[in-house]
């Protein structure tokens, strides 16, 4: 009977996920995770299918947790309440937005792609939970989602790069501001 796997696919995508989260996306190499893991790269090279598989495994890990902190109710409004959860994900999990929001990685453009689809199907099914919205509102509430998204994750990698000076608070000050202006429009 041959020995029992002791590093699973499973484990490996946690701790890669870890590594991407603690230090940033750059350090994803099988030599970095085995480090991480305390083991050689045998068993990370046996487990999964390459380094990409592992890296698009990583950016959906990292997506389902902005969604999870996007439908969270930070605010009475929807979509005030999803630009308020991209701002906390960004503040809370600087690594993991460089990577959603950041990689211009051209091998990354799939995978981008599948994630803002998915994304954007979670949010809408968000919507529709929420209340009981016409297709018409829902549409409407995509619009200026879509207007407050572009805004909001400005404004974090505004923050994030220093090119504003502004609090933590300020920004989500900010955020409301924009919305009652795209509210009374």
């Amino acid at each position: 009977m041959p020995p029992k796997k002791e590093i699973t696919k499973d484990m490996i995508l946690i701790s890669a996920f870890n590594l991407v989260r603690e230090q940033g996306y750059l350090q994803l190499t099988a030599r970095n995770l085995a480090g991480y893991m305390k083991c050689s790269t045998m068993p990370i090279y046996s487990e999964i299918e390459n380094m990409e598989a592992l890296e698009r495994d990583v950016a959906g890990k990292s997506l389902d947790l902005l969604i999870k902190y996007q439908i969270t109710r930070y605010a009475d409004d929807p979509v005030l309440s999803i630009s308020l959860g991209t701002l906390r994900f960004s503040l809370n999990e600087k690594e993991l937005f460089k990577v959603m929001m950041l990689n211009d990685d051209p091998g990354q453009k799939e995978t981008r792609a599948l994630m803002q689809n998915k994304a954007r199907e979670e949010i809408t099914e968000f919507l529709r939970k929420i209340g009981s919205c016409t297709e018409r509102e829902i549409t409407d509430m995509q619009e200026i989602l879509k207007k407050m998204m572009i805004f909001t994750i400005g404004l974090c990698v505004s923050f994030h790069f220093n090119a504003v000076s502004v609090t933590k608070e300020e920004l989500e000050e900010r955020i409301r501001d924009y919305y009652r202006l795209l509210e009374n429009h």
